[in-house]
């Protein structure tokens, strides 16, 4: 009876699991909170997006559940913006925590501060679950694509 309980569960669990694909461009939208401007671009997998001159992206993964399951994608992605030093909008710093990657780095722009923002998972049935934290930019994950 006991063996059969976890065969059940074991089925259960194996039925209910979505399959995902990875993919290589995120199409997401940008929105500068200040002005209104929004921006839908596309993404490249570990290819340096920059924004307005300041917010640098870069898509790390990106994953769409197959046809037959509910419509879900999934992005890793990581913010880094770059501000003068005399900039004092407020923004969670993660830069303590987690080290800016090389492929963030700018070329021949002295004084300026760089703060890692985010880092972490979009998902494109739940915008509110990204916790980024910044006054004056948001992201949204559209979808997953294959090609442009």
């Amino acid at each position: 009876m006991k063996y059969c309980f976890i065969l059940f569960i074991f089925i259960a669990s194996s039925l209910s699991a979505q399959s995902f694909h990875e993919f290589s461009i995120a199409k997401v939208q940008l929105l500068n909170k200040f002005t209104g401007n929004t921006k839908i671009v596309n993404l490249y997998k570990d290819k340096l997006y920059i924004f307005e001159d300041k917010l640098y992206i870069i898509l790390r993964n990106c994953y769409k559940a197959s046809q037959q399951d509910e419509p879900e994608n999934e992005a890793f992605i990581q913010m880094v913006k770059h501000t003068s030093e005399r900039d004092k909008t407020k923004t969670h710093d993660l830069s303590n925590e987690i080290p800016i990657p090389k492929d963030f780095e700018i070329k021949g722009k002295d004084n300026y501060v760089s703060k890692f923002i985010f880092s972490g998972w979009l998902f494109s049935s739940s915008p509110s679950l990204t916790y980024l934290e910044d006054q004056m930019y948001d992201i949204t994950l559209l979808q997953c694509v294959v090609k442009e």
